[in-house]
């Protein structure tokens, strides 16, 4: 079974080391940082009880991590559960996306420039201006956020599949803002900073090509094909007869 009961969460928590209280618990809640429980009657006049999802113990856990033994502080721990993927709120899922929305206004010079010294993701850029990342952020409904963000890093689904092969891709995938990509040992190489970015990036991409469809998800993939050739035709190999697809 993934639930427990109230004093079956606390009880696990202070079996673990972790002395938390029930008031903490709501106050986490209340504020995005465990998935909501599931409330259930006991039976007629028995009453009702809470149902906490059993990864509330992880969420807990990394809460507690995240300030390093100091006073909990609300706006690190979300960033730091964030960074991990771990179950959030959808509030805190649309500030970071609308914070990466205002980096990228206040980008726009720079994005510009990229522009010239790449021609390739010229067409790319004019797409994502930030009016059309802003209003796909704000058009996504609550729960289809939720969905997205729990498929993140999931790569058996054609959604999963489309944001992996653009995040394999630097200059695409940071078309949106900058990030820093993981060396050869994994995420774990990353500070809890760019941990923060570089999934605040990808969960920007799955909204976006939710929310545009096949048409951002072709220019992505044309523009990476480009560069790949591109790439290639420099080293002097012969450039790939890419296959076409069952609509072409």
């Amino acid at each position: 079974m993934s639930e427990l009961t109230t004093s079956e969460l606390l009880a696990t928590l202070h079996k673990s080391g972790m002395d938390v209280s029930h008031d903490q618990l709501k106050y986490w809640r209340r504020n995005d940082l465990l998935p909501e429980p599931v409330i259930r009657g006991k039976g007629r006049g028995m009453g009702v009880e809470q149902f906490w999802d059993k990864v509330c113990v992880e969420n807990v856990r990394l809460i507690l991590d995240s300030n390093k033994g100091k006073r909990i502080n609300l706006l690190n721990a979300g960033r730091y559960l964030f960074a991990r993927n771990k179950p959030i709120g959808e509030s805190l899922l649309r500030r970071y996306l609308l914070e990466l929305a205002l980096e990228l206004q206040e980008a726009e010079k720079q994005r510009e420039k990229l522009a010239d010294d790449n021609p390739v993701l010229i067409e790319l850029i004019r797409f994502l201006t930030p009016e059309k990342v802003r209003e796909a952020i704000t058009k996504t409904e609550v729960n289809q956020m939720l969905k997205l963000y729990d498929s993140i890093n999931k790569f058996d689904t054609p959604l999963g599949a489309q944001v992996a092969w653009i995040s394999n891709c630097h200059p695409v995938f940071d078309v949106l803002v900058e990030t820093e990509f993981p060396d050869l040992t994994g995420k774990t190489s990353l500070s809890n900073e760019a941990l923060h970015r570089r999934q605040r990036s990808t969960l920007a991409w799955i909204v976006l090509i939710h929310y545009s469809g096949d048409s951002l998800y072709k220019l992505a993939q044309s523009a990476i094909q480009q560069l790949i050739s591109k790439s290639m035709s420099s080293l002097f190999i012969q450039p790939i007869v890419w296959p076409k697809t069952l609509e072409e």
